[in-house]
């Protein structure tokens, strides 16, 4: 029996000191990831400010992280393009890194892919974006942003007199979110790409933007692939694409084109564009080079759409 008490005692002494060593390990680790993390910040601060190019990509980013990136932002005399993608940042931590966007007077392209900033992280954005004089590329797509962060942005856009690209793909603006950048674009003369892809606009979003296409002389792209757009807005956008001066390509694959009068619509703009020596349609599914304009496959009555490259040839042809 007293054996089996010391025995018992022995086990109970070891279990402590076992305890013990696996506290102190677990703080040990705890201090050596502390101390990993706080090298990894100032990694990341000296590298954003002594870099042309940064992309960081599958990070979950806490105000600490955040906060670091916004000093490396703010040193920089070189950074030209900041690229985030598939990261996450605290909610309450993206004005932080907004603030930092002003201060380095060389970014010209800033882009979030990915990147769960809401519409609460577009208006931090949008109260800084146009102090940030230089900035050509916006580029916000999948970012969670819905009608009242593109409506912010609307407001700002006119005053971002370097913007050139806007890339809103995957954001669930809608048709008010459409109408607020279409009446923004009216200022925007400068614009040469607007790409809301997946983005839930209509027939009320595409006339907006058709109405906004003669005061953007300068777009030359318009992607508005896979929307709830029918024939009347995509008309609508078509009229106003054949008499734009500089438009060479449009997208409108995968919305809800079906009507006959919309197909002739497509086949007589073939016709101009074969006229040109521009022959190259896609349709959805399918990539054909069509020898005669006038025969387009019966299987493509629905949902037919086109994309239309070098349609600056245009520019000029009488009776279109």
């Amino acid at each position: 029996m007293t054996w089996f008490v010391l025995f018992d005692s022995l086990s109970l002494s070891l279990s402590l000191a076992l305890s013990q060593v696996s506290i102190s390990i677990s703080a040990f680790e705890k201090m050596a990831e502390l101390d990993t993390r706080i090298a990894k910040r100032a990694r990341w601060a000296e590298e954003i400010a002594s870099n042309k190019n940064v992309e960081l990509w599958h990070q979950h980013l806490d105000a600490d992280d955040t906060s670091a990136i916004a000093a490396g932002i703010s040193l920089s005399t070189t950074l030209k393009h900041f690229f985030l993608k598939w990261c996450t940042i605290d909610s309450a931590a993206f004005p932080i890194l907004a603030a930092s966007l002003p201060r380095c007077t060389s970014l010209q392209q800033l882009e979030f892919w990915n990147t769960h900033i809401d519409n609460a992280g577009v208006a931090a954005l949008a109260s800084v974006l146009p102090q940030c004089e230089v900035l050509k590329v916006l580029n916000l797509r999948y970012s969670w942003i819905r009608e009242d962060g593109a409506f912010a942005l609307s407001l700002v856009l006119p005053s971002c007199r370097a913007l050139r690209f806007l890339n809103l793909s995957g954001n669930d603006i809608g048709n008010r979110g459409a109408v607020a950048l279409a009446k923004a674009f009216e200022q925007c003369s400068k614009i040469d790409y607007l790409s809301l892809v997946n983005c839930s606009v209509g027939d009320e979003g595409a006339v907006a933007l058709a109405s906004a296409l003669p005061l953007c002389p300068s777009l030359r792209g318009l992607d508005l692939y896979h929307n709830y757009i029918s024939d009347i807005g995509a008309k609508a956008i078509v009229k106003a694409v054949l008499t734009h001066k500089r438009l060479e390509w449009l997208s409108l694959r995968g919305n809800n084109l079906t009507s006959l009068e919309w197909r002739h619509a497509c086949i007589h703009l073939n016709n101009v564009i074969d006229r040109l020596h521009t022959t190259t349609c896609v349709f959805p599914m399918l990539s054909i080079h069509l020898q005669d304009p006038f025969r387009v496959p019966q299987g493509l009555v629905h949902s037919l759409i086109f994309d239309m490259l070098r349609l600056v040839k245009l520019r000029g042809i009488a009776g279109v």
